[in-house]
């Protein structure tokens, strides 16, 4: 049985959509599109004493109109209901709890209601596994924090930084980079969002640096849409 998540334990992942959900058209004179996407979330996690790698799974249904309802059902377990993330009822989603026991691959079926029709769309889970990208330097100083990465060892496609404050609210959402970035900094007037408003001085944070695979055959305009899987580095530092 598949054990969902609330969802302001990983905000993170659905920052991944956050500003995605405005670009879809509400007008009737266009057909309802749907499309579904399942990604893989790892990183270190400390529990019972021992820090283990471990999963999470995330679950969304994105329509270019408002939906009733949403369900998944994987490939070897239950159909399960989504909940619509905000009130604009366009993106519904669900997301594991994080455990030791890896995601599973297959292809995964999404129902979606609109307008009393029910609409069906997939996704085709191929997990491989990707190695976290090792952080080789992190630096604090003057309101902004740098962060270098290996980029020559990385299987990413794409690096995303998010701080986050001691109450678990995600401060910072950096922009997609490109493979050829290997360092990015972050203060008040970097390209990125802060939806829970800028840090103060002494504020203990955890940066986390999510190394990112797409779907084969995503684009540039499509490839939130199109998340493979994520490996998070993290590292604590101090804002001054």
């Amino acid at each position: 049985m598949i054990k969902l998540q609330k969802f302001g334990t990983f905000l993170a992942l659905f920052l991944m959509i956050t500003g995605l959900i405005s670009c879809n058209d509400d007008s009737n004179t266009v057909p309802f599109e749907v499309n579904g996407d399942v990604f893989v979330s790892k990183k270190m996690v400390a529990a019972d004493g021992e820090t283990s790698i471990m999963y999470a799974t995330a679950y969304y249904a994105f329509g270019n109109q408002p939906m009733m309802i949403a369900k998944v059902n994987p490939p070897t377990s239950a159909e399960f209901v989504l909940e619509a993330i905000d009130n604009t009822s366009k993106v519904y989603a669900a997301i594991t709890g994080y455990s030791k026991t890896p995601p599973m691959a297959g292809n995964y079926i999404f129902t979606v209601l609109h307008e009393d029709v029910p609409h069906q769309t997939n996704d085709i889970v191929l997990y491989n596994d990707i190695d976290f990208t090792t952080i080789t330097n992190v630096e604090m100083a003057s309101e902004t924090l740098t962060v270098e990465w290996d980029k020559e060892t990385s299987e990413a496609e794409s690096h995303r930084i998010y701080l986050i404050n001691q109450d678990g609210d995600y401060i910072f959402k950096g922009p997609l980079l490109p493979t050829i970035n290997s360092k990015y900094e972050v203060n008040t007037s970097s390209a990125g969002s802060w939806p829970s408003g800028y840090p103060n001085i002494g504020d203990v944070l955890t940066m986390e640096l999510h190394a990112i695979v797409f779907e084969e055959g995503s684009t540039i305009n499509d490839q939130e849409y199109n998340i493979q899987e994520i490996a998070i580095s993290e590292q604590e530092i101090t804002w001054e």
